[in-house]
């Protein structure tokens, strides 16, 4: 049984696999020669992909932290979301204080 479990992993496509095989259903779709139940199939088989990539989008921003500095100037971990970065730690915000601009917020 891990035998299974391990050859299914292996053949698991990647993103990036899966985005180029969603562009390349993209365009056989926008392809106007391509038969209606042909599009209707590749139809099914784009909303199968996309739904694929976008779970292993939010399985990767799951995975994803950043480092900031506190007030005190400590190093901590936030999780990636942008409501977790205090504005005067987002990168406009840093770019407008090297460049000597009043804060805006």
């Amino acid at each position: 049984m891990n035998r299974n479990k391990a050859e299914t992993e292996k053949r698991s496509p990647g993103f990036d696999e899966l985005l180029a095989e969603l562009e390349n259903t993209v365009q056989r779709l926008e392809n106007e020669d391509t038969p209606l139940e042909e599009a209707l199939g590749l139809y099914e088989q784009g909303i199968g992909l996309l739904k694929d990539c976008l779970a292993r989008l939010k399985e990767a921003e799951g995975k994803v932290e950043m480092l900031i500095r506190d007030s005190e100037g400590i190093l901590r971990e936030v999780g990636f979301s942008p409501r977790d970065v205090p504005a005067s730690q987002r990168p406009a915000a840093r770019e407008r204080e090297e460049n000597g601009e009043a804060e805006d917020e």
